[in-house]
């Protein structure tokens, strides 16, 4: 299996040891490869999670292509094994989401710091990754700003048009209504340009129509609930 199917270029400028650097992506990866869901891309079948986090990386650099050493790992491990804390695995109702979403967001954060820790990165470059991992501060700094815009991004390319199926139109227009206003201008500007299916163009039509700002709901909002 390729270990690259999204074929970006990591930016090493900002890297200050390589080798370290691709031993925890590498480490990253072997988990994500072992995600049963599947996604399609360019005719192959690929673990979900190793996919959807090699797209976030590349949407990253695509927003920040000066991004930092930080930047870069984050957006490989901000769903670090998510697929083994499935949302039915939680009680059912919005508190349930709402407890599932707060564990998360510490449990992808603790394993990718274990990883880090192990591979020989400092204190810095854990607790910014980690701040990160749980967004802290998403509109007061550019680079989880960026975590974010991503993520709408990712979403956009690979499961918006799973979620036009799943969903009724008004559900899929107060996402798209919701998650416009978490996006940063260069990040609307980048989803306006990007293809979309047929039905996809209809709605975001619909909602330019509205006189309203559009964008994808959030990955870990819509998809991965499930």
């Amino acid at each position: 299996m390729r270990t690259n199917p999204i074929g970006y270029t990591i930016p090493y400028e900002g890297v200050s040891r390589p080798l370290r650097f691709d031993e925890a992506i590498s480490q990253f990866d072997a988990i994500g490869l072992q995600d049963p869901r599947t996604l399609s891309y360019a005719g192959e079948s690929w673990p979900a999670e190793f996919l959807l986090a090699q797209a976030l990386c590349q949407r990253v650099i695509q927003l920040s292509p000066n991004a930092s050493e930080a930047l870069l790992l984050a957006s490989r491990c901000q769903h670090l094994g998510r697929w083994k804390r499935p949302r039915h695995t939680f009680p059912s109702g919005r508190q349930g989401y709402l407890d599932w979403r707060a564990q998360l967001k510490t449990y992808h954060a603790d394993l990718a710091a274990g990883i880090l820790r192990e591979c020989g990165y400092g204190p810095r470059i854990l607790s910014t990754v980690r701040s990160l991992n749980l967004k802290e501060d998403i509109k007061g700094c550019a680079a989880c700003q960026a975590i974010e815009d991503a993520l709408c991004l990712v979403f956009l390319q690979f499961q918006f048009d799973d979620i036009i199926a799943r969903y009724p139109e008004g559900k899929v227009l107060a996402i798209l209504r919701k998650t416009a206003r978490k996006m940063s201008p260069a990040g609307l500007d980048a989803a306006g340009k990007m293809p979309h299916s047929p039905a996809a163009s209809t709605l975001l039509s619909k909602l330019l129509a509205q006189g309203r700002k559009t964008a994808p709901d959030p990955l870990h909002d819509t998809v991965q609930d499930s």
